[in-house]
């Protein structure tokens, strides 16, 4: 995904770790950013709130609003609207 990223030549480009359950599987994501220069744009750690959320029918936001993944989503949607202009 990075190769053919950097072919279509984006403004930006940063990595989103999705589902991070263990400390090893951030080390990956940490070191995949190192060996190719891309930021870490947000870890989104794994949250069972989130299934319950989907298995109730609402939004993650309407269901845990201090939810960790939803907290972490909420800090990526404001690096985004700022213009990624820094690593979070």
């Amino acid at each position: 995904m990075i190769g053919l990223s950097r072919q279509l030549r984006p403004d930006r480009l940063a990595l989103i770790a999705n589902k991070v359950r263990e400390e090893r599987e951030l080390e990956a994501v940490r070191a995949l950013a190192a060996s190719t220069g891309i930021a870490v744009a947000a870890i989104v750690p794994y949250d069972e709130r989130l299934l319950t959320a989907e298995r109730r029918g609402c939004a993650p936001l309407d269901h845990d609003p201090d939810g960790a993944a939803v907290r972490a989503i909420d800090e990526l949607a404001g690096w985004l609207l700022a213009g990624a202009t820094s690593s979070p």
